[in-house]
């Protein structure tokens, strides 16, 4: 078409005959009124799918425009089947509505081929009917992947190879749902055997097979997540050297660069760091935001020392709103009637369980300062703690 109209313009400049050109002129005419109704029929279908999107799904117009581009339908026979088929099991109006948001496909899937099948099998792993829309509904490809070549063989190999129960596998399954290569089964296969070569204990492999994401890297990639573990110093048949290889497989290179950073920035020396990291590795899983606020109030607020925190990094774990701060508070409430013979440490505030903190620190001074429970509870927390 392109190199027609050219040669149509050069003829007729040239002299020939208007009634010569006459076929050409008629195919063209064809092609080009072929070429506008093919558009507008695209157009006009993606403008009822998007308005389908809309009525009967409840997604805005740039959801129901971006989610529109995965789906084909001529009629809303289909995605009503779907629609009817999940409300018959449970399924909210909003929980649909994520599902096509995030997942439109399934909308023209087959309700008794593709969904039924699965949710049954889900149901012979422990999942209620109750709990069947939540649990596919918060990832639901869940419900996209294979049941004979995927979740079955998966299954099998969790059951036969690790003995895990039906609830702790149908939450394997679910965590292994955004992978979409052919060779889950086998790359998972490959990194257990590679553990298992290193001797890495039993109950440090289900750690990692409860997390199971880790283990469906292609072996080659996951090797170099464990070797850089090793070269840390780190030992394959303690905890936290598979804590460490889920921290790496988590973190970019960036992204591990611009924690270490924030470390720095609070004091830690590399030795300190390295200290850390060794005792506590998921204290480089907490988001950029979540580790300035602690290390600001440990360091500025608390007046702890890097030294303190390279010993103690368990600390940064902890839930700062509902434990730490409410403790700090009660310490600083003592400190402040003399009621305090010493210094406490972190350690001392954060690790021992709610009755030891109250027996300790609590129940023998609740006469001389009785609201020091309520401060414990979070229902007062003194003006000097800043709350996160």
């Amino acid at each position: 078409m392109s190199m027609f109209y050219p040669k149509l313009v050069s003829r007729l400049s040239n002299g020939f005959q208007f009634r010569s050109l006459l076929p050409q002129i008629r195919v063209a005419v064809r092609l080009l009124t072929e070429s506008f109704s093919t558009e507008r029929c695209i157009q006009d279908r993606k403008s009822y799918i998007v308005s389908y999107l809309i009525n009967s799904c409840g997604l805005t117009a740039k959801e129901a425009l971006s989610s529109s581009s995965k789906l084909y339908f001529r009629s809303a026979e289909k995605p009503d089947s779907v629609i009817a088929f999940l409300r018959s099991h449970g399924f909210t109006d909003a929980q649909i509505s994520k599902c096509a948001r995030t997942n439109a496909e399934l909308l023209v899937y087959n309700p008794s081929k593709v969904l039924l099948p699965k949710f049954n099998f889900f149901h012979s792993l422990g999942v209620s009917n109750d709990e069947l829309p939540l649990f596919v509904s918060t990832n639901w490809k869940v419900v996209i992947m294979s049941l004979e070549k995927r979740i079955l063989p998966l299954h099998k190999f969790l059951k036969d190879e690790f003995n895990l129960d039906d609830k702790k596998i149908v939450l394997c399954i679910k965590k292994s749902a955004w992978y979409a290569g052919k060779d889950m089964l086998s790359n998972f296969a490959a990194n257990v055997s590679f553990l298992r070569e290193l001797n890495v204990r039993r109950s440090s492999l289900l750690h990692l097979v409860c997390k199971i994401n880790i283990l469906l890297s292609k072996p080659v990639r996951f090797k170099e997540f464990v070797n850089k573990v090793i070269n840390m110093g780190f030992v394959p048949q303690k905890l936290t050297f598979v804590q460490a290889v889920c921290v790496f497989s988590n973190l970019s290179n960036s992204l591990w660069e611009l924690k270490v950073g924030i470390y720095r920035e609070y004091g830690l020396s590399e030795t300190e760091f390295q200290m850390a990291f060794k005792l506590q590795p998921l204290c480089m899983g907490l988001s950029e935001k979540t580790l300035r606020l602690k290390m600001d109030f440990l360091v500025k607020k608390m007046g702890l020392k890097p030294a303190d925190i390279a010993r103690m990094p368990t600390v940064l774990l902890y839930d700062f709103e509902k434990r730490i701060i409410p403790r700090c508070s009660v310490i600083e409430m003592l400190r402040s009637k003399g009621l305090l013979k010493k210094e406490v440490s972190i350690s001392t505030i954060a690790y021992p369980s709610d009755k030891c903190f109250i027996d300790k620190f609590i129940a023998k001074n609740h006469e001389i300062v009785p609201q020091l429970l309520c401060i414990l509870r979070g229902e007062s927390i003194l003006p000097d703690v800043v709350e996160l």
